[in-house]
């Protein structure tokens, strides 16, 4: 509640400071807390706005200058703020084309008004022209004018003495369209000032969506609209115009006003500031060895793509010659989804060169390397690249139900769903609580590029694999660099799914034995048996 967001923030500066001052602290303590991208949509011009203070005008500013994106509705807008020389989109409002489809249908909510009917919805407000809408309705006592939404610090008194006139005040959305059926003409009756000159209006686009006739003042954000509708320079030719407009019979302008808005959607919209966003974000390449076991494989993929919220990333899978048919779906995977690359091995390279393999191929600017035997919850990516802002961290990694170290925590859930909710309750009641630890095994850990360039690859003289997590977390050490764990991301291991085999057969402990010797030949000390005792948390 408004009420709320004054008392934590202490602000009392009327309702639009105290929701951009909450807004902005908001969106700066995510970038803080997880890593998040902070995009700034900038759609009105706030100088001279109602209500609007020097302090929120200032804010805004900061907010420009500190986004990673910043995103306007109209180029006065986007000419204003390309001094500060941000990444910046120019994305202008839209309209719900299937919503007002959909509702657009007769009904008796204006059943007692004859037509012709001259509508209006949105704010009477500072820049709604009341003497423009007087004098063409006093002008026009055959038509009738049905004005629909709050009035805002307006003297609407000699709206309300014209009988043919109809102030309905606020209205639900939803019977926007059931409405917007009954009207001949729409208006736009906007008094030119700084605010409406850098306005794109919504309704526009709404009013379009059902083919009506519109006639607008002549703001210079809609002059690209100009063919679907009728822009006056002045009161006489408004009156002129809505003449024309209310008379209209072209069928095939109106197909033309409904196929723009087909265009002109916020799913459109979406998709244009969606292919910007991975422009601003550090590129994260995960990296995924396989052999055998599909199904872990399937559940492992499917969990990165449906719970990695984070914009810009890449899977890389390298499989080590599977037999069971994962070669074959890794084949189709690059074809359903263009952010999987997929390297087929001919032979089981092992786990280090594997990995070193699929880093070798990727593009991102930090690494995350996971086993396929995994399945990762919402938020997991964002909260473990926030950790890797701290340039004294080399290595971070999830704690998880399945490992043979400190990072194995007791579990309560039963199936994935089970498992999400107990990642998400986990997220909060260890948010931003870190540990350091001697090593992190590998089933997920993740690194910025520029230190795994510094550290050089996974070490591949342990073949297959073991101890190749040790001997990382060692060499990390050796270079300054911290290696913590995060008991704010958990991750479900299902574990050792690719040792299966060895372990069945006994060659596990002879691979074991032979990688502990290697690790303590190269480091000269005897290998310290890893222990499930509690970590010593502490904040980030």
């Amino acid at each position: 509640s408004l009420e709320e967001l004054r008392r934590v923030y202490r602000i009392d500066e009327g309702i639009g400071y105290v929701m951009i001052a909450a807004w902005r602290a908001v969106a700066l303590e995510a970038r803080i807390r997880w890593g998040w991208r902070i995009i700034y949509d900038c759609m009105d011009e706030w100088e001279n706005f109602p209500l609007i203070k020097r302090p929120i005008i200032d804010m805004e500013s900061r907010l420009v200058q500190e986004c990673d994106l910043l995103v306007v509705t109209s180029q006065r807008l986007f000419e204003k703020w390309q001094k500060f020389s941000r990444p910046m989109i120019l994305a202008r409002n839209a309209g719900d084309y299937e919503f007002f489809e959909e509702h657009g249908v007769e009904d008796d909510l204006l059943s007692g008004i004859t037509h012709p009917i001259v509508g209006y919805y949105g704010a009477i407000a500072e820049w709604f022209d009341v003497d423009l809408v007087t004098f063409v309705a006093s002008q026009r006592p055959d038509y009738e004018f049905v004005l629909i939404g709050g009035e805002f610090d307006v003297d609407v008194s000699r709206l309300k003495k014209l009988k043919n006139v109809h102030l309905l005040g606020y209205q639900p959305y939803e019977t926007m369209p059931q409405y917007l059926y009954h009207f001949d003409a729409c208006i736009i009756p906007f008094s030119i000032n700084a605010i409406t000159e850098a306005t794109d209006p919504v309704k526009l686009y709404e009013y379009l969506s059902a083919g009506k006739p519109v006639v607008s003042v002549a703001l210079p954000e809609i002059e690209a609209c100009r063919d679907y509708l009728y822009i006056a320079a002045d009161t006489d030719e408004f009156l002129e115009k809505l003449d024309m407009a209310t008379s209209e019979e072209d069928d095939e302008l109106v197909a033309r006003r409904k196929e723009f808005v087909k265009r002109n959607t916020w799913e459109d919209r979406y998709k244009q500031i969606e292919q910007f966003i991975p422009l601003v974000t550090p590129r994260v390449s995960i990296i995924v060895v396989s052999f055998n076991n599909l199904a872990l494989t399937k559940l492992c993929i499917e969990s990165i793509i449906r719970n990695t919220e984070y914009p810009n990333f890449q899977v890389v899978v390298v499989d080590n010659h599977s037999l069971d048919g994962t070669q074959d779906y890794l084949e189709e995977l690059p074809a359903r989804d263009p952010r999987i690359k997929c390297i087929l091995n001919t032979e089981n390279n092992g786990f280090a060169k594997a990995n070193n393999q699929g880093i070798a191929q990727s593009e991102g600017d930090y690494l995350v390397l996971l086993n396929n035997d995994t399945i990762v919850p919402p938020g997991w990516l964002s909260r473990l690249l926030h950790y890797l802002q701290d340039p004294e961290i080399g290595l971070v990694g999830p704690v998880t139900n399945f490992v043979g170290n400190e990072a194995k925590i007791d579990v309560t859930y039963t199936s994935w769903a089970e498992m999400e909710t107990f990642a998400k309750e986990l997220t909060w009641t260890h948010d931003r609580i870190l540990a350091d630890i001697h090593t992190l095994a590998m089933y997920c850990v993740a690194m910025r590029r520029e230190v795994y360039q510094e550290i050089g690859p996974l070490d591949e003289q342990f073949g297959i694999g073991m101890f190749e997590d040790d001997d990382y977390a060692q060499r990390m050490r050796l270079s300054g660099y911290r290696v913590v764990c995060a008991l704010d991301v958990f991750i479900h291991h299902f574990g050792q799914a690719a040792f299966l085999e060895l372990i069945q057969s006994g060659a596990y402990d002879r691979l074991f034995e032979e990688n502990r010797l290697r690790y303590e030949s190269k480091w000269k000390e005897k290998w310290i048996p890893h222990e499930h005792k509690s970590l010593s948390p502490g904040p980030a």
